[in-house]
């Protein structure tokens, strides 16, 4: 198996890859320094989240425009995205999985609920990336357009928006990420 994704839990315990060849997922316990769980899935990842603590929530974007969520036991649901996904974050405070892919809406899966919300609408033609902060409750997009987008998950609005120069314009923001704050 070539690994795509690599993912920690929160607690440390476990490490979590993804790879091809065929499609997998495999868990690994860091205590004993060996494998837990290997699953067998439908399609390659293209982006994971740790939902819980430990290994027994995760959710997978794969490339067949599903979003696939897993328990310990295995697959527990899994879900269709209206166009292709390239990233997702996972919001704890609103149980929100946030996709953002080939299109300038941005989905949100509410897993309370188990149903869509009405999806932010960016200004740019696609986004490439997301990144969730847990201090500030804003989640950032980049995109194909040199912009990067503030969402405010408080109020569910735009809250802000950065264009990058002149020079730098045509250059799609490939990777984006909070730094994390210390309290005062």
């Amino acid at each position: 198996m070539a690994a795509t994704r690599v993912r920690v839990s929160p607690d440390t315990g476990y490490i979590v890859a993804s790879g091809v060849y065929p499609p997998r997922i495999k868990i690994y316990e860091t205590s004993e320094l060996g494998l837990k769980v290997e699953r067998g899935i439908d399609a390659e990842v293209i982006q994971m989240q740790v939902l819980s603590d430990d290994y027994s929530k995760l959710a997978l974007l794969c490339d067949d425009r599903n979003i696939e969520l897993h328990a310990q036991y295995g697959r527990h649901f899994k879900i269709r995205i209206p166009k292709f996904g390239r990233d997702m974050v996972y919001n704890p405070h609103t149980a929100e999985i946030i996709t953002v892919g080939a299109t300038n809406e941005i989905y949100r899966l509410n897993l309370g609920m188990g149903r869509f919300q009405s999806p932010f609408i960016s200004d740019a033609d696609e986004n490439t990336c997301i990144a969730y902060s847990k201090q500030l409750e804003l989640v950032a997009t980049g995109s194909i357009d040199s912009r990067v987008e503030f969402w405010d998950q408080n109020q569910k609005d735009k809250a802000h928006t950065l264009q990058l120069p002149q020079g730098m314009l045509g250059q799609e923001i490939s990777a984006i990420a909070f730094e994390p704050t210390q309290a005062l």
